[in-house]
């Protein structure tokens, strides 16, 4: 497996009259040394936000490159996106950049509000920057990997077949600048819709929260994200307690997806499964192209 280079792009809009931008920089800055490439964190200026020597003072590190940009609210991180790309440039295939945004600042949201997105974007933290080997071996063989993977348009603008809600993901360097890497929907939906631009659900890796049930994850109460979480953080796996219908069938549809046994030994490790484990269940896995049977008997 190779040792990646990672990189950081990161935007941040400090408006003033809340504190969700520090909180993110605070959750960010927990898994810092991930990063073993550059560190480009661009800013939006202008009325109603903190000073960009504000959030700079705030990060804290000597080792990132700051860009500012003007704030536009019709297109959000989109004006910051392409030039944070120019800076991590590379054909490398062992090379791999992180992108995400400062998520939850939008002023006027109630309390209720503010926390629910707190644990959204607390989860996407988590599983996409707490495992660099698990993220190594993943962009080794996927174009791009995110977290809350949803398919079909849902409240994008543009029509793509699936996107990363949340707008957290890493890429591979040459599977994405080999193509028309400019190109971007010009509406403040752009980035979340950016990758689908290029890859078909194939090339891309889902992190945790896999095609999750609502239609709209913005509109999630606290209430939906503390039982999403709760769902997720134990998969029913706790001593005593069956697999849950849900997420057997989920894993069971990620399987007969896998290309190869390699792709399936990946996702399997990934998800802490073992054959023990799927002979539990009641779900028949169908073997199409061989690889569930290759793979079982390599492991028997």
């Amino acid at each position: 497996m190779n040792h990646m280079l990672r990189n950081l792009i990161y935007f941040i809009c400090p408006f003033a009259s809340n504190d969700e931008w520090r909180k993110n920089v605070i959750a960010l800055k927990k898994y810092w040394a991930i990063f073993n490439g550059k560190k480009i964190i661009s800013i939006s200026v202008g009325h109603g936000l903190c000073e960009a020597s504000e959030v700079e003072s705030y990060v804290g590190f000597n080792d990132v490159e700051f860009i500012h940009v003007d704030n536009c609210e019709k297109l959000g991180e989109v004006v910051a996106f392409v030039p944070v790309l120019e800076r991590v440039y590379s054909l490398n295939d062992t090379e791999i950049s992180f992108y995400a945004h400062a998520k939850g600042v939008t002023p006027g949201k109630s309390v209720e509000e503010l926390e629910a997105e707190e644990i959204w974007r607390n989860l996407m933290y988590v599983y996409c920057l707490s495992d660099s080997i698990k993220i190594d071996a993943i962009l080794s063989h996927y174009a791009c990997a995110g977290t809350f993977a949803k398919y079909g348009t849902h409240h994008l603008p543009m029509p793509v077949k699936w996107h990363f809600s949340g707008t957290f993901f890493w890429f591979n360097h040459k599977q994405l600048f080999s193509k028309n890497w400019r190109k971007i929907e010009n509406n403040r939906y752009g980035v979340e819709g950016y990758l689908p631009l290029f890859f078909e659900e194939k090339n891309m890796f889902c992190l945790f929260g896999d095609n999750p049930n609502h239609s709209n994850l913005y509109r999630y109460k606290l209430n939906d994200w503390l039982q999403f979480y709760n769902f997720e953080k134990n998969y029913a796996q706790e001593s005593g307690e069956e697999y849950s219908l849900e997420y057997t069938s989920y894993i069971v549809k990620k399987i007969e997806k896998c290309r190869d046994y390699d792709e399936l030994d990946l996702f399997m490790r990934k998800e802490g499964l073992t054959l023990d484990d799927i002979n539990k269940w009641e779900h028949t896995i169908d073997d199409i192209n061989g690889v569930w049977k290759k793979y079982c008997k390599k492991k028997n």
